[in-house]
């Protein structure tokens, strides 16, 4: 496990790495739709008749003249029948606007900002969308998390300026209780994405993500799959109870527990968010799965963990 970036008071401090920078495939996953309204024009006909060319005159008698006793009124003409309330209801309803074409991948920039910067009012979430090639990075982001790898390098303007803390004494070395309140800026951003919108954008965006899924040679998968994946793999990730040991390595640390350092580089940036914040994140994942149409029943359970300590993981290593 690559937990470097650690404070620590004994022993030295280790060299820092980019931490957890997840959140950003949802960002522009899950993704609302700004549609653009198109006119409808509507024609109006007008009866006609072609001017009359007669060559003479023609008198007609008058008409005798009836006395009032017997004058009767022409029938009124038929009127048509009322359409029954149920048929009004089924009328038609007016076409909606129509959205505007989307742009290529390397003109994207702009509309992603627009759609994306809608989903929420965080101001963290305008200077994100500030950066370049985003469809590009959400594309790779997702399919490293899908793979178990840490999409920190294409999102690295997400990291959190403190470095992380760790507490050393007794024999011992453990994260700090707060370490995982370096992410809350970026939990709250996450968590407050409309779900739906965020669902609707994705879709609207799907060509565009669709030629980045393209050209970073995938041309034969599709990439809704490697989103469930990703999704799952988080999902997956169990949420820690109790104090989590570390052991020292040569220039970083690792977890006293064999069974966390088996986790994947994802999964193990995911604890680094600390379990407050991973409840959120893996809470508002399972909310935009089912706004994505996902099948939630197959994505994985939440589950609890407790650590072994340093102790107790030699002394299961060491049982026969």
């Amino acid at each position: 496990m690559d937990l470097s970036g650690i404070d620590i008071s004994e022993p030295s401090k280790p060299r820092r790495r980019w931490p957890l920078r997840l959140l950003l495939a949802v960002l522009f996953i899950g993704i609302g739709i700004i549609g653009i309204g198109i006119g409808l024009g509507l024609h109006r006909f007008l009866p006609f008749a072609a001017p009359g060319t007669p060559e003479q005159e023609i008198v007609r008698p008058l008409p005798p003249v009836v006395p009032a006793q017997e004058r009767t009124r022409p029938p009124a003409p038929p009127r048509a029948p009322a359409a029954p309330p149920e048929a009004a209801a089924q009328a038609p309803a007016p076409l909606a606007p129509a959205p505007p074409p989307l742009p290529l991948l390397d003109a994207s920039d702009p509309l992603v900002r627009q759609l994306v910067g809608a989903l929420s009012r965080r101001p963290e979430l305008a200077r994100w969308l500030s950066h370049e090639e985003l469809v590009r990075r959400f594309v790779a982001s997702v399919d490293n998390v899908a793979e178990g790898q840490s999409p920190g390098s294409h999102i690295a303007f997400m990291r959190p300026e403190s470095r992380f803390p760790a507490l050393a004494g007794n024999d011992r070395i453990v994260v700090g209780p707060r370490a995982g309140e370096r992410y809350d800026s970026v939990t709250d951003v996450f968590v407050s994405l409309d779900a739906r919108g965020a669902a609707a954008l994705y879709q609207r965006l799907k060509p565009v993500i669709d030629e980045a899924w393209v050209e970073l040679g995938y041309p034969d998968r599709d990439f809704d799959e490697t989103l469930e994946a990703a999704f799952a793999e988080l999902l997956a990730t169990p949420i820690l109870q109790g104090p989590v040991e570390l052991v020292p390595l040569v220039l970083t640390y690792a977890y006293a527990d064999p069974w966390l350092e088996e986790l994947a580089p994802a999964q193990k940036q995911l604890l680094r968010m600390g379990p407050a914040n991973q409840r959120r994140v893996q809470a508002k994942l399972r909310e935009l799965a089912a706004a994505l149409g996902m099948p939630t029943g197959s994505l994985p359970r939440a589950s609890l963990y407790t650590p072994l300590t340093t102790a107790e993981a030699r002394a299961e290593a060491a049982a026969p």
